[in-house]
């Protein structure tokens, strides 16, 4: 049972995303805390009660129990379009707005269709539409007639709406036969897709001579649209009123509404404006929410965040939802400062101590740092990280490996096979990872070890370095394996110095070339006759190109960049809510290392996986060797190639010599790390002179080629034909075998 014992350490790590860990760095942290201190002491300052603070709050709080002088207004006049109104005290009596015809179009200028799952059109608290008769512009398909809209189904799914077909000037209307006083109307929207067919339309409600009475619009079109006619009436899902007031002639400030009746009752929102005689209504800040219950004996209390001064050619009107009620208003900042204040004097003492003049300045100081302090804290790394459950979960030997038939239960700890677990360790990853990591383990710096020789060596000298169990294959050279691992550990894991010591030693010097003796002895290099011979991988191909064209950029650490890749591939293979966009990285970003490439499981940068790069959906730990003719394709037509052709080109003019020879000898030095022979030579600077000529020929189709791939502009400096024809040299020395592989 260790492979369980060792998975429950591991197996009770929480879930999802979470948690993570803010990464600042040094000055940053140090500011941090710096700020903390800073805010420690003003927080402190402002819980003292200096001398001063006394009396100011004593004086306050006379203010404050000094009553406060209400005035009632009863002047009241209602402004709802198609109604007229009584005035009686401060109640609202409303005629109803009539109308025959229902009409949804939209604009004009619009074109577009009309879908409508269904219309409800209530009067009088009965919903009249369905007995109505139907009519639109046009029919998109017999399935999507006038009369959809009507037939009592809302479930908005396709067959089940009334359509128009695609149209300026498109709309849909109802006749209810006569006039009638009309409540509200519901209109009920597709929603399994075309949702935004109804944005903008336009609602209104016509008399018996197609005079309209009122109009409504729907902006971003909801599954389920209210559209009240009559404010007073009752809707279903609602029990309140929605109704204006409009009081003349109040001069004076203005700080408090009270809202009061002679039964009790609930407003939901309140709205308070001011009217001047002439120009836009202004709509005044209320202090905390506008919604409540009042009585006759305890008053709902509206205060403004400032009082407002009216003259008496204002008027002041207050839009309501809830019960009738009845309103008054007053000067007082008092009536304000008793909807704010708590009871009991202690509460007290600590709502003036917030707003007191005399700490004015710390408390702006105080503002200050803590806003610093968050903006400092804002630019962390925020990274990933594994922390264990509170309550650790409960581990079972699955009979036959069957996730649905739990065994017995087994306890933190390792396979006892390769280490004992220590009892000074804690049982949990902390001591899973010490357990890993310790010196007298067996097996941990072996795995890393022949890690390593198969990235170099190509093989490892296990060669399942996926396996070093029974299941996997013997090592070929064992003892150099324990040597190499002894050595991994007593250098305090210094892959630096294996590394070294690999590509230092005779073994790896050797000469590559195989003879027919070598090739019937050791045919796979197990008994490591040769040096390696192999295709470099994907990343150190694209990184070897950008280095020997000088586009390296040698940067270390940071975030993930884009280089270039087709950006379609996001959107195409992004699931549910995963991020579907990809923006190409500028400047320098694009000429990064490949371990700084940003890569999205599943969807792997194309010429990356061409050339044999994994697709990351699952873990692996070798390569397998591909070769396709795609793999050249993508050396010579990928953007990154062509790039680093035509930089390769650049480099190789300013820096290979006068002679077009000198050039080709230091351009293929670079890539090769070896001396050009005569004969390579030859067929290079054939190919170079037949490029040269065709490209001074054709002065456009220079201009083309250098500018087929890549951000980086071509220098003005160098004639387009030579720079041309010396990129496409550039291009075919990249692909030769020997700039991709290893020898």
């Amino acid at each position: 049972s260790g492979f369980f014992n060792s998975l429950v350490g591991r197996g009770n790590t929480k879930g999802a995303t979470a948690p993570t860990l803010k990464i600042l760095s040094p000055a940053h942290t140090e500011q941090i805390a710096k700020l903390a201190d800073q805010i420690k002491v003003i927080e402190s300052t402002l819980k003292g009660t200096p001398p001063e603070l006394n009396q100011d709050f004593e004086k306050w709080l006379i203010e404050l129990e000094k009553p406060i002088p209400w005035k009632d207004l009863k002047e009241v006049s209602d402004t709802r379009e198609g109604s007229s109104a009584k005035k009686d005290q401060g109640k609202v009596q409303a005629s109803k707005m009539m109308g025959r015809y229902l009409r949804v179009a939209l604009p004009k200028e619009q074109k577009g269709f009309i879908t409508i799952s269904e219309v409800e059109v209530y009067s009088l608290g009965n919903n009249v539409g369905k007995l109505g008769k139907a009519s639109q512009s046009s029919d998109y398909s017999t399935a999507g007639l006038a009369s959809k809209a009507i037939d009592g189904n809302a479930d908005g799914s396709f067959g089940s709406c009334s359509c128009t077909k695609e149209q300026k000037d498109a709309w849909w209307e109802i006749d209810l036969g006569s006039e009638m006083p009309i409540d509200h109307v519901v209109i009920f929207n597709r929603n399994d897709c075309c949702s935004e067919r109804l944005d903008n339309v336009s609602v209104s409600l016509l008399d018996s001579s197609r005079k309209q009475v009122t109009q409504r619009k729907i902006g971003d079109a909801p599954f389920r649209s209210v559209l009240t006619f009559n404010p007073g009436s009752v809707l279903p899902e609602s029990g309140k009123k929605n109704y204006e007031l409009i009081f003349a002639s109040v001069p004076g400030p203005l700080a408090a509404i009270s809202l009061s009746g002679p039964s009790p009752g609930i407003i939901e929102s309140v709205r308070i404006e001011r009217v001047p005689s002439a120009g836009k209504a202004h709509e005044l800040k209320i202090v905390g929410e506008a919604k409540g219950k009042f009585s006759k004996e305890n008053p709902l209390i509206i205060g403004l965040e400032k009082p407002e001064n009216l003259t008496d050619k204002d008027r002041l009107k207050v839009s309501l939802v809830g019960d009738d009620v009845q309103v008054s208003i007053t000067d007082s900042s008092s009536a304000v400062e008793h909807k704010k204040v708590p009871e009991g004097r202690d509460k007290r003492l600590a709502h003036f101590r917030e707003s007191w003049s005399g700490f004015k300045e710390q408390r702006s100081t105080l503002a200050a740092a803590k806003k610093s302090k968050s903006d400092l804290e804002g630019t962390a790394k925020v990274s990933m990280i594994a922390a264990d459950e509170a309550k650790p979960r409960a581990t079972h030997v699955l009979i036959r490996g069957e996730y649905d038939k739990p065994g017995e239960r087994v306890e933190p700890a390792a396979p006892s096979s390769i280490m004992t677990f220590s009892p000074d360790l804690p049982k949990d990853r902390s001591g899973l990872a010490h357990w890993i990591t310790h010196p007298k383990n067996p097996l941990a710096a072996r795995v890393a070890v022949n890690r390593y020789w198969q990235m170099i060596f190509g093989n490892g000298i296990v060669k399942t370095s996926e396996d070093l169990g029974t299941q996997g294959r013997r090592p070929t050279h064992q003892s150099l394996l324990d040597y190499l691992a002894i050595d991994f550990v007593e250098s305090d894991w210094d892959v630096k110095r294996l590394i070294r010591k690999i590509v230092t030693s005779a073994t790896y010097r050797q000469s590559s070339k195989l003879t027919r003796d070598i090739v019937e002895m050791d045919p796979e290099n197990e008994l490591l006759s040769h040096a390696p011979r192999r295709r470099l991988g994907a990343e150190f191909i694209r990184d070897h190109a950008l280095s020997v064209s000088g586009l390296l950029v040698n940067k270390i650490g940071g975030p993930g960049v884009n280089p270039y890749q087709p950006s379609v591939l996001f959107g195409r293979n992004a699931i549910g809510a995963s991020n579907v966009s990809f923006t190409q990285s500028k400047g320098e970003s694009l000429y990064r290392r490949s371990l700084y490439t940003y890569w999205k499981r599943q969807i792997p940068a194309a010429n990356m996986r061409i050339l044999g790069a994994d697709g990351r959906n699952s873990c692996r730990t070798r390569r397998e060797r591909t070769n396709t003719p795609l793999q050249a394709l993508v050396l010579l037509n990928d953007p990154q190639f062509v790039e680093a052709a035509r930089a390769f080109a650049e480099r190789t003019i300013r820096e290979g010599g006068k002679s077009t020879e000198e050039r080709i000898a230091f351009a293929f030095r670079l890539a090769t790390s070896r001396k050009v022979t005569g004969k390579e030579l030859r067929i290079l600077l054939a190919e170079y002179s037949d490029r040269l000529a065709e490209f001074q020929s054709n002065k456009e189709s220079a201009k083309a080629y250098l500018s087929g791939g890549g951000e980086r502009p071509a220098p003005a400096d160098i004639e387009s034909a030579e720079l041309a024809a010396t990129a496409a040299v550039m291009s075919l020395i990249l692909n030769l075998d020997e700039s991709i592989s290893k020898s």
